[in-house]
């Protein structure tokens, strides 16, 4: 029953989200495709890609800040949060079945948009190396859990249906002008998502491992940071 609840409650805003990411980047994909011959630089196709991955990350951050709000304090503001603590179930049940549900459809929300991407891409003839895919998806998603756990840590202490999503993406901008800096670089989630440091211009490829630990570290501050969440819904009376 909380799967249901919790699906029923983002479903409308995650189709929105889906759908947007994935034709927003594709349209981008078909309408630079076709600057790329005409341009006086050799530029690789490749690059196109990478180049569409920047946006993705950006829309990206924006819908999972949108697919995160809600809860028992959003519930809370609205009037309708006695039903659900009603429920048989302890608030960290509660909070836990709302976060993996978000980081489920955060996750869709890193996969299927390259996918299509992937299948428009390949629609004029041209192979994108998968591996270059798992990349890309893989930064996206390790840098942007940082994201989707902010989100989360707001939506459990602003209350209100709009003052949290205004909230939430003012401290993401915020976040990541704040680690623009060449030397706090390597603490930005958002550098480490758009990937751009591993990127080799004359091919536009992705180059060298997956960085497995600065990713370990990104996921560390997230699990803290839902953590908070939860002792925050805990502590709160409603």
């Amino acid at each position: 029953m909380l799967w249901y609840k919790a699906w029923l409650e983002t479903r409308s805003r995650f189709i929105i989200a889906i759908v947007g990411c994935t034709a927003l980047c594709s349209t981008w994909i078909v309408e630079f495709s076709k600057l790329i011959p005409s341009s006086r630089e050799v530029i690789s196709p490749f690059y196109l890609l990478h180049a569409i991955h920047g946006v993705l990350a950006f829309v990206w951050i924006l819908s999972v800040i949108l697919l995160m709000m809600g809860g028992l304090l959003q519930e809370h503001a609205v009037g309708t949060s006695s039903f659900t603590l009603t429920l048989p179930v302890s608030r960290f049940h509660l909070m836990s079945v709302r976060i993996v549900m978000g980081l489920a459809q955060a996750f869709v929300l890193t996969v299927v948009p390259w996918l299509v991407m992937l299948f428009v891409f390949g629609s004029a003839s041209k192979t994108y190396p998968i591996s270059q895919i798992c990349f890309h998806v893989f930064l996206l998603w390790s840098g942007g859990i940082v994201f989707v756990a902010l989100a989360v840590l707001i939506s459990s202490i602003v209350e209100g249906q709009y003052t949290a999503p205004v909230v939430g993406i003012g401290i993401s901008v915020l976040l990541i002008n704040a680690l623009k800096a060449e030397r706090l670089n390597p603490y930005s989630p958002w550098t480490f998502m758009v990937g751009s440091e591993y990127l080799q211009r004359r091919t536009g490829l992705l180059s060298g491992q997956f960085p497995l630990l600065h990713a370990a570290a990104f996921c560390s501050v997230a699990i803290l940071l839902l953590w908070l969440s939860i002792r925050v819904i805990q502590q709160r009376d409603f």
